[in-house]
């Protein structure tokens, strides 16, 4: 990373203290300037399962390990032109994984997408966006998951999804980049939330 830090940058009032690094995948080119966390996704970076048919685990990304509960935010945006170019939030234990993210659409424009793998993908297709952006939440109490999105600057928080995570164990959580169709695509990532603290409403 080149250009400042994430720490200072991202709002962690998680305890203990941990270091954000690279894990479950190769390093991408990011960059840290202008208060925003800059990731470049490479070519064929993905995560997805699905039974005998496809099975790919080749995307990094920057985490840190987060307690039974928390939340987490960013406002992401997406510079890709291929389908399922796309960016946001991660959430992975040695039992599943959970992706939200800003996905540019099979035909053109750009969606909110998420994906549970528990180990085989669930998928969910969430509301069409203007553009490439919107601001992303995941957020965790013991076992239940949800993910919030917000459309618009200023905007309110709306209900995604929610699911049951496969056990209590704490879990990496962070943001990634993936291009699994493209040569790769740069994607923007502002305020970057981590509290220790589930959200009251998750439905």
């Amino acid at each position: 990373m080149t250009t400042g830090s994430l720490e200072s940058i991202i709002a962690d009032t998680c305890a203990p203290a941990r270091p954000w690094c690279w894990r479950f995948g190769p390093e991408s080119p990011s960059r840290v300037e202008d208060g925003a966390l800059a990731l470049r996704a490479k070519a064929r970076s993905d995560l997805f399962a699905m039974g005998a048919l496809h099975h790919t685990d080749a995307l990094g990304a920057l985490v840190r390990e987060a307690g039974s509960c928390f939340t987490f935010s960013a406002t992401v945006e997406v510079d890709g032109g291929t389908f399922a170019d796309a960016a946001g939030l991660l959430m992975r234990s040695t039992s599943a994984w959970l992706k939200l993210c800003v996905e540019r659409k099979r035909r053109g424009g750009w969606a909110v997408v998420s994906v549970f793998g528990a180990p085989d993908a669930d998928e969910a297709h969430g509301i069409d966006l203007a553009g490439g952006s919107a601001a992303l939440l995941l957020t965790r109490e013991g076992r239940r998951v949800a993910a919030w999105l917000r459309a618009e600057p200023g905007g309110d928080w709306r209900f995604h999804r929610t699911l049951w995570w496969p056990d209590a164990a704490p879990a990496a959580v962070g943001v990634f980049a993936q291009a699994p169709f493209s040569t790769g695509h740069w994607a923007r990532f502002e305020e970057l939330r981590l509290t220790p603290d589930a959200r009251e409403d998750k439905r």
